[in-house]
C-alpha cells in the first residue's frame, strides 16, 4: 500500500527531526520517506527496517491522521 499523499500531523515521533509541521508524504520505499512540510521544505525520515516505518505510520492511523 502506497503511502504518497498521506497527511502525517505533527512532530512524527521526531523522524523528521524537529520539525513539528503537518507534512505530506512525496515518496517513499522500505525504509524511508520524504516528506514536505506546509512551508514547502522537503524532510527525510529514515528507519532500521520496514517494520519500524509501518510503526510510525499505523500510530497516526489509531490517532486518525489520516
Amino acid at each position: 500500500m502506497s503511502n504518497i499523499g498521506r497527511l502525517l500531523k505533527g512532530f512524527c515521533n521526531g523522524y523528521f527531526g524537529d520539525s513539528y509541521e503537518d507534512k505530506r508524504v512525496e515518496g517513499e520505499g522500505v525504509d524511508w520517506i520524504v516528506a514536505r512540510d506546509i512551508n514547502g521544505f522537503p524532510l527525510m525520515a529514515t528507519f532500521s527496517n520496514e517494520e519500524q516505518k509501518n510503526e510510525l505510520l499505523n500510530d497516526g492511523k489509531k490517532r486518525k491522521i489520516n
